[in-house]
């Protein structure tokens, strides 16, 4: 992949649809094929588990399929057999996830938001309105969410809960890099033992300790994620989060 100049570690989403199919699909949803394949179904069973295993994680007959992060910016999402077929090898997907860093002028260059629609959120999340930002997978949703954060004036206290991997980058500096606002981003820990899974629920509930003015949710994924951020924003705090529509 390093070889096409259309790919870079920046923007893509890479699929192992079968050991001898391999695609990226980029930022702007184009697809492309790689020529490069899995010498056999086996041998791609090998490589994502030694991947897997690198950072704790473990794909077999017991355990199948695998959601976790191979770094703090990379996603991945593996299923062997019997989940898939066998002689597929594996099925995967690999995310590189990046720091949402956008302007004004870009979401409105890329038609994400109007420029009143962005000026009414900027005063909600100012004057303590919660915020819940719905769209598909890949409408922009967490971008618009992390330049509305972004808007949170420098005196108030924001929190982040992010699920593993971290896309928002809101601490601000001036030219001396000193920090200028008060934040604090907190990232989930996914693991088989329960009494050892720090998920957005057990965090939801640590952060209201921390003293915040705004607690950010990357995403609401459940009915207890969902709760716990109403009952949060019950309680006087401004929550800005994302869900699936």
């Amino acid at each position: 992949m390093g070889e096409n100049p259309e790919i870079t570690s920046k923007d893509y989403l890479s699929l192992f649809n079968a050991y001898n199919d391999i695609e990226v699909i980029m930022n702007s949803g184009r697809s492309i094929k790689i020529p490069d394949k899995f010498t056999s179904p086996q041998h791609a069973i090998d490589v994502v588990r030694r991947m897997l295993n690198a950072c704790g994680m473990v794909i077999d007959d017991t355990m199948p399929s695998v959601i976790g992060f191979l770094d703090k910016n990379i996603r991945i999402s593996v299923d062997k057999a019997p989940i898939v077929d066998s002689d597929v090898g594996i099925n995967a997907s690999i995310r590189i996830v990046n720091q949402q860093t956008v302007s004004e002028q870009k979401l409105l260059e890329s038609k994400s938001a109007t420029a009143e629609m962005l000026h009414f959120l900027t005063a909600c999340i100012r004057y303590g309105v919660s915020v819940c930002i719905a769209g598909s997978t890949g409408s922009g949703k967490t971008t618009v969410m992390a330049w509305l954060l972004s808007q949170v004036p420098n005196n108030r206290r924001l929190i982040t809960i992010e699920e593993g991997s971290r896309e928002f980058d809101l601490i601000k500096r001036d030219a001396d890099g000193n920090i200028l606002n008060s934040v604090v981003h907190l990232l989930t820990r996914p693991h088989e033992n329960p009494a050892m899974n720090i998920n957005q629920d057990f965090l939801l509930e640590r952060v209201l300790r921390k003293h915040p003015d705004v607690i950010g949710v990357g995403e609401m994924r459940s009915a207890a994620e969902s709760l716990s951020a109403a009952e949060s924003s019950r309680t006087g705090h401004t929550v800005c989060t994302t869900i699936h529509s």
